[in-house]
C-alpha cells in the first residue's frame, strides 16, 4: 500500500539522505574506534544533486559559453529548449556517482562543439547570431543532429554528433584527456555541402 504524501521528489530525496547519513554514521562508529572519530572535524555524506539541481547547474553552463562566445567572438548565441532538455538529460544519467561533471562533458560535446565546428566551417562570422536546436527526435542510429540556424540569413547548418563519445566521459573518470571528449562532427549546410569533420577551436 502506498502512503499518499504531499513531499516533492526532491523533499523525499532529502529525507532519504538524511536516513541514509545516519546509518552512515551509525556504522562508522560501530567499525572504527572512538579515539580516531574525534580526531575527525566532521562526517559528510555527500547527497545526489536533485533533478532541479542539475537542470539549474546546466542553465548556468549554457550561459556562460553563451557570454564567452560573445565576449571572444561577439556571437550572439540562443540555445532551444528542446537542445537544452537533450543535455541535461545525457549529463543526469550518471550524476549520481559522478555529480556534476558529466553534465559539464555533455554540454561540451554537444553545444560547446557545435558552435566551435559552426565558426570553423566559416558558418558564423563575427557580429552574427545563432540558434542552436536539436534536428527532431534521435537518429534511428543513436546519433543526434544538432542545428545552427543563423539569424542574418535563415541558413541552417546540420551538425552531427557522433554517439561513440558520449560515454567517455564517465569512463575516463577525470580529466586528464579533454581531447577525448571531442566528438567527430559532420557539419552539412541546408543545401548539402558538406564542411567536414574537423573539430578545432578557432
Amino acid at each position: 500500500t502506498t502512503i499518499p504524501t504531499n513531499e516533492s521528489p526532491d523533499q523525499l530525496q532529502r529525507i532519504q539522505y538524511q536516513k541514509l547519513a545516519r546509518v552512515v554514521k551509525k556504522e562508522l562508529e560501530s567499525v572504527m574506534k572512538p579515539e580516531f572519530l574525534n580526531r575527525i572535524d566532521d562526517i559528510v555524506v555527500f547527497q545526489p544533486l536533485s533533478a532541479n539541481e542539475l537542470s539549474l547547474i546546466a542553465f548556468i553552463m549554457v550561459v556562460d559559453i553563451t557570454a564567452r562566445a560573445k565576449m571572444e567572438k561577439n556571437l550572439d548565441i540562443q540555445v532551444s529548449s528542446e537542445l537544452l532538455e537533450t543535455m541535461v538529460q545525457e549529463g543526469s544519467e550518471a550524476a549520481s556517482q559522478f555529480g556534476a561533471r558529466p553534465m559539464r562533458r555533455a554540454i561540451q560535446r554537444i553545444l560547446e562543439d557545435a558552435i566551435s565546428d559552426a565558426v570553423v566551417k566559416n558558418f558564423l562570422m563575427e557580429g552574427d547570431s545563432a540558434t542552436f536546436g536539436r534536428k527532431g527526435a534521435m537518429e534511428s542510429g543513436g546519433n543526434l543532429i544538432v542545428t545552427v540556424e543563423r539569424e542574418r540569413d535563415g541558413e541552417v547548418l546540420e551538425i552531427l554528433i557522433d554517439e561513440s563519445s558520449r560515454d567517455l566521459g564517465t569512463s575516463l573518470g577525470d580529466d586528464e584527456d579533454e581531447e577525448a571528449d571531442k566528438s567527430d562532427a559532420v557539419a552539412y549546410s541546408t543545401n548539402g555541402e558538406e564542411f567536414g569533420n574537423d573539430n578545432e577551436y578557432a
